[in-house]
């Protein structure tokens, strides 16, 4: 192809694309084609508008970049095969082929430049959304200090929940950082009262030690004059129980007389109740025992009735036969 042919052609790119697509090794072999595929595909790029806000459009602009890295490919891979049939012209060639790959990459990343920047630009929505919502989230987990209280809240107030940016989010995004501000404003309440809890009990702590001191003070005095009031009352009683302690001796031989005399009387008791609770008991047995065997005899006897022709009085006597054991080998089990 000649240059007054590559003249004709412009800034048309669909003609550049089609001799390119029939003739990928013009563009190593025509000086200035690099320049016009570069300008041409500008040209589309600038010619695409498209709406970022939809996804049709967004996939319009990625559609355009992936054409670009297709066509990259296909010159690059020409340019390799050129590479091999010239060898001669491999340095001029790869110059080419390098500056086509870059040109390429750079108009494929110019191309996706709006989609790029947009989708940076939602990226940093997120990590903007993602990290007031994780300082909300830290706003409820416990505090122990009220500087670090006073200044998450200050930055928590200044937060700025932008609707554009949160979209769906913001209703529950304004949620949690109402509930954040109330839970430092909670925090900090309870800091304040623990303060001053603290304060209190050092200052009851303080008075405490303070009576005490004084109850121990007056204590000790107390303690010295009960020392000599009791040294005193010590020799007083002494002597008063020296005179008592003979009274108190004959009182008590007296006592162990009467004691002596009322456990020998209670022992007699107990002997002869022992003695008829024995003999009450043994009573008890025997009738228990006799009304244990009537029963028994009684049983035979009516089983003897029963079967066979004998009257209750044969009856009885059989039973009592048994019983004396004036019967052989029969008996009656009690």
């Amino acid at each position: 192809m000649t240059e007054a042919t590559i003249a004709t052609i412009g800034h048309n790119s669909a003609d550049v694309g089609e001799i390119l697509e029939s003739d990928p090794a013009t563009i190593y072999r025509e000086a200035g084609m690099v320049d016009l595929l570069v300008d041409s595909i500008k040209a589309e790029i600038e010619g695409l508008s498209v709406n970022l806000e939809t996804t049709s459009g967004r996939d319009a602009i990625k559609s355009l970049a992936h054409s670009i890295s297709k066509r990259k490919v296909k010159l690059e891979n020409t340019g390799k095969a050129l590479t091999e049939e010239h060898r001669k012209a491999v340095n001029e060639v790869n110059a080419v082929k390098k500056r086509i790959v870059d040109e390429m990459d750079s108009l494929r990343d110019l191309a996706r430049k709006p989609v790029t920047e947009w989708e940076q630009e939602e990226e940093r929505k997120k990590q903007r959304v993602t990290h007031l919502r994780t300082l909300y989230y830290d706003a409820l987990l416990p505090q122990t200090d009220l500087s670090d209280i006073s200044s998450l809240r200050r930055t928590i107030e200044e937060s700025d929940i932008d609707p554009d940016m949160f979209g769906d989010l913001a209703p529950v995004a304004e949620a949690e950082r109402s509930a954040a501000i109330e839970a430092l404003d909670a925090s900090t309440a309870k800091l304040k009262q623990e303060a001053e809890d603290r304060a209190e009990l050092e200052r009851l702590r303080a008075e405490k030690a303070e009576i005490e001191r004084l109850a121990a003070e007056s204590a000790r005095k107390e303690a010295e004059a009960k020392v000599e009031a009791e040294r005193i009352a010590s020799a007083e009683k002494a002597a008063a129980e020296r005179a008592a302690n003979e009274e108190r001796q004959k009182a008590q031989a007296a006592l162990d007389e009467e004691r002596k005399k009322a456990e020998a009387a209670q022992a007699e008791l107990d002997r002869r109740e022992r003695e008829r609770k024995a003999e009450a008991e043994a009573l008890a047995k025997r009738e228990a025992d006799q009304k244990h065997r009537s029963s028994i005899m009684r049983a035979a006897k009516e089983a003897i009735m029963e079967h066979g022709d004998v009257d209750e009085e044969a009856a009885k006597k059989i039973v009592l036969a048994i019983v004396s054991d004036s019967v052989p080998n029969v008996s009656v089990r009690f």
